[in-house]
């Protein structure tokens, strides 16, 4: 009965904040009675909009920053609905950054320049080579003066 109830409502991104309301008071009330079935339909209804919030963040549809999707996240979070956000690009970058993965964020600089199917790419590949070397020697120079 809950899943058919769940499945008929409509869903999109604009009334997901209303669906969660609905799923707390269903929850509220289910706690108030000690009633199994609506506590269970409650949970249909956070698990629906868990995916619908993935669904609208993953397409574009909200921001992950944005205070509507905040206050839905955090709201899943209180009853134990955890979202899985994507990261941003800058995000992305910066974890690579942090963890050292250079050829990743030299294939995504090479992809967003379009340079990776030319012969730019190679002498631009060349010439950072050549620069990564001169800094070793240089630095290697320096250390053997002191």
């Amino acid at each position: 009965m809950g899943q058919a109830f769940v499945k008929e409502s409509t869903w999109n991104t604009e009334e997901l904040p209303n669906k969660l309301q609905m799923a707390q008071k269903l929850l509220a009330f289910a706690q108030d009675q000690e009633a199994e079935v609506y506590e269970m339909v409650a949970m249909l209804f956070f698990e629906k909009i868990t995916r619908h919030t993935e669904a609208a963040l993953r397409e574009g549809h909200w921001s992950k920053n944005s205070p509507e999707a905040r206050q839905l996240i955090q709201t899943l979070e209180k009853h134990k609905f955890v979202v899985n956000v994507p990261p941003t690009q800058w995000e992305k970058m910066q974890y690579h950054f942090w963890q050292g993965h250079w050829s990743y964020l030299w294939s995504r600089a090479c992809l967003s320049l379009g340079l990776c199917n030319s012969l730019r790419w190679a002498w631009l590949s060349l010439a950072l080579v050549g620069l990564l070397g001169a800094g070793r020697w240089f630095m290697a120079k320096k250390t053997q003066s002191k």
